[in-house]
């Protein structure tokens, strides 16, 4: 995997304006100049259809140059063999060349796929030539644009104007995003959803370089139902620096109450008509609520750990979460929040990508249920097939004792520390062994001078996760070995006996 190079990101506009002078709506021209993009890419896949031999060329601009040659009549190419006419008389040249660039890439997933199915002598995907593709503006087809305003160069249809006329059209438009600072504006896209129209406009900017980054502590993060983020900084030798609780109990109960509407309908609606959707409305009502609330959160997260200057933010690899059992509104906002949990791991990873930071996670096996303080006792679990810890309990949900050293602290916070610890556990043996995993296993020393926590918090022994996410480096994985059995005592009534 090549480096990466530059980050990217889309903002997102809105457009006010709905009315027109001309007699046409502004929906009316984007749903026309829509239509036509769609006829256009259509027309050009076909092309490439028929001459696949375009698809070879080695490069992007040659390929576009030879599909152009088919259908532009030029001094130089009088009769090309294709003409766009067919489609309409007058397709100003950045809207041709947006079109022939969508269908280059529609052709080519499709061609490399073909290819591939082929050589295995399987069944080979055919070509689809209809597509839902959404007009891509270059340069030439937007100009000044502004904050609050663009000019859209619009098709008007052949209904209520004259066939085939384009006009400049000034649209008022609105975002709550901001544009970072030392980035490039690309191309605009317009796309609708219902009666709205919006317009993306992605903008890219070189992987920063922080120097003012400590790698030797992380931002660790455990992530609940009621306290949703609970955040702490830790360094390599497991002292916490800073912590942070995040609570969206508020939340939660209004989400809830959404639900509750949603089910008190289902039971009076009994049987819906088939077809029809149902409670559309509150079903987007929460979606955007769970949305907003994971950018939120978040955001929170990164500017948490850049203000620390770590290095790293880390997660658990949470999986196949079970909800809380109880009512049917009750159960539902319990799975909305482990959809949260992954919604906010993943808009974390691109927005500390954009700070210039790394973001990995962890196995998540026992990171309750162990004493951060001291590597503690553990004791083969014949169910799991792998040591677990003993001598610590939870009386509630947010209350952790060890009973071995008398640690009493609160059980998301103990948590934070264990999640850090797995981390740099992890990231020592990497270190250590170069990724060589079976010099590690031919060693007679089962420490080999590094120093775990717990057999479950070895790195070498992985569930779900243990994988690490660079801006610049492919996420990296190590193989799953067989857990091997702690010596000496292993449970606490044994350890009682020898006391």
């Amino acid at each position: 995997m090549s480096k990466q190079t530059a980050l990217s990101k889309t903002i997102k506009y809105r457009v006010l304006t709905s009315s027109s002078a001309s007699g046409l709506s502004l929906f009316e021209q984007i749903l026309a100049t829509t239509n036509l993009y769609r006829t256009c890419v259509s027309f050009f896949i076909q092309i490439l259809k028929d001459n696949t031999y375009i698809l070879d060329l080695e490069t992007l601009q040659l390929k576009q140059q030879a599909l152009e040659h088919l259908v532009h009549q030029t001094k130089n190419n009088p009769n090309p063999p294709y003409s766009l006419a067919s489609v309409d008389q007058n397709i100003p040249a950045y809207f041709r060349r947006s079109a022939i660039n969508a269908a280059l890439g529609i052709a080519g997933s499709w061609f490399s796929t073909y290819q591939k199915e082929v050589k295995k002598n399987h069944r080979a995907p055919a070509l689809r030539i209809p597509n839902l593709q959404w007009p891509v503006y270059f340069a030439g087809m937007y100009k000044d644009f502004t904050s609050k305003s663009v000019m859209l160069k619009l098709f008007t249809g052949h209904a209520k104007a004259r066939p085939g006329a384009w006009v400049w059209r000034k649209v008022a438009i609105s975002t709550t995003q901001t544009v970072p600072e030392g980035s490039e504006e690309k191309s605009l896209k317009i796309i609708t959803r219902g009666r709205f129209i919006y317009l993306h406009r992605p903008v890219i900017k070189k992987r920063p370089k922080p120097t003012n980054l400590l790698a030797n502590r992380v931002c660790a993060v455990d992530l609940n139902i009621h306290r949703t983020v609970v955040m702490g900084i830790v360094d390599s030798k497991g002292r916490v620096l800073r912590t942070k609780f995040i609570s969206t109990r508020k939340d939660n109960h209004l989400r809830k109450g959404y639900l509750d509407l949603i089910t008190t309908k289902q039971a009076q609606t009994k049987i819906r008509p088939e077809g029809e959707g149902f409670c559309i409305d509150l079903w987007d009502k929460i979606h955007h609520f769970n949305d907003d609330l994971a950018h939120h959160l978040s955001r929170c997260i990164v500017d948490f750990a850049v203000k620390y200057r770590c290095a790293t933010i880390v997660f658990e690899h949470l999986g196949n979460l079970q909800p809380e059992r109880g009512s049917k509104s009750r159960w539902l906002n319990s799975k909305l929040m482990y959809w949260l949990k992954g919604s906010i791991y993943r808009k974390t990873l691109y927005k500390a990508h954009w700070e210039g930071l790394r973001v990995a996670r962890v196995n998540p096996r026992y990171t309750s249920q162990m004493c951060s303080k001291h590597p503690g006792l553990t004791e083969m679990s014949p169910r799991e097939g792998m040591a677990k810890p003993v001598g610590t309990r939870r009386p509630r949900q947010n209350k952790f004792i060890c009973d071995l050293c008398g640690y009493e602290v609160d059980a998301d916070f103990n948590a934070v520390v264990n999640i850090a610890k797995k981390y740099f556990a992890r990231e020592q043996v990497q270190k250590a062994l170069g990724g060589d995993i079976q010099a590690w296993r031919a060693s007679k020393n089962p420490e080999n001078g590094i120093r775990f926590f717990l057999s479950c918090m070895d790195p070498l022994v992985l569930g779900p996760g243990n994988s690490r996410v660079s801006v610049s480096e492919s996420p990296t994985r190590l193989p799953v070995l067989t857990p091997r059995p702690r010596t000496g005592q292993s449970s606490l009534k044994s350890l009682k006996k020898v006391a």
